[in-house]
């Protein structure tokens, strides 16, 4: 491991070299079905994210109402009231209100109550309603103030042209240029500056551009061979070896080669 304290080399400011000349995995069939278990377990995990809301936090148990209630729950709040006329009704209207809502941030991109108030909506909304609810506040805003906005046109797959050859053109919105703000630097004296500086070890003057193959950090890993094998009852089932070897001195390039038996 090389540490390079010196700005102005070329040389990375840390190098590591990793060298391992072999390294042997063995998985018994235990450790294997284990993994499989796990790999069902978070399968699971993301199928029961969606109905955890609803979950009664207790033991099956004992407790064999509340999960038929549970179960219950689950089907009518995800799959019978979000079509609803009151659902419906609701979701339209906190829809409406977020178009509103980012149509005057489109108008006033700096405003910090307008973003707060945006954020505050969409918990309330789904990734769908808020994308639509966005293009269809620029397409308003289009037509109310023609000068803010201007139509881009979109280029389109090889696929998609296939089927229909003409570009469509996409609404973009010219928001006005974000006000200058100073930094908590600019608030600080002369003196406070350069003692800042000189707590951090920051020269103004100096020269910190480098060359544009720079390389910060360099990382080398260097792995000879490297074997997997899985265990029945004691016995090798699968073995899979991957080894390194030199193909061209002159050039010390490092071919790699695989090879995998079944006993």
């Amino acid at each position: 491991m090389v540490l390079n304290k010196d700005s102005l080399s070329v040389m990375p400011r840390v190098m590591v070299d990793f060298t391992l000349d072999d390294i042997e995995v063995l998985i018994s069939r235990l450790q294997f079905l284990n993994v499989l278990s796990l790999t069902d377990s978070m399968r699971m995990m993301a199928v029961n994210q969606r109905y955890r809301k609803y979950s009664p936090g207790q033991s099956v148990s004992g407790h064999v109402a509340a999960w038929w209630k549970y179960a219950y729950t689950a089907i009518v709040e995800e799959t019978i009231r979000p079509f609803s006329w009151d659902r419906i009704k609701k979701v339209r209207q906190r829809y409406r209100r977020y178009k509103d809502a980012y149509k005057q941030h489109l108008k006033q991109p700096n405003n910090e109550t307008l973003m707060s108030q945006l954020h505050h909506q969409e918990d309330e909304l789904d990734i769908t309603n808020i994308l639509v609810a966005r293009e269809h506040a620029k397409l308003e805003l289009a037509q109310e103030a023609p000068e803010l906005a201007r139509r881009k046109k979109v280029k389109k797959g090889w696929w998609e042209q296939l089927w229909d050859g003409e570009e469509e053109e996409e609404v973009v919105i010219q928001t006005p240029p974000a006000s200058s703000r100073l930094s908590w630097l600019d608030h600080l004296t002369p003196q406070e500056r350069e003692r800042l500086y000189n707590a951090v070890g920051y020269d103004e003057n100096e020269n910190i551009e480098h060359i544009p193959q720079y390389v910060a950090h360099k990382l080398n890993l260097c792995l000879t061979a490297c074997s997997v094998s899985l265990i029945n009852y004691g016995k090798e089932v699968l073995k899979g070896v991957c080894l390194k070897h030199d193909h061209q001195p002159r050039e010390q390039t490092r071919l790699p080669g695989l090879w995998a038996s079944i006993l």
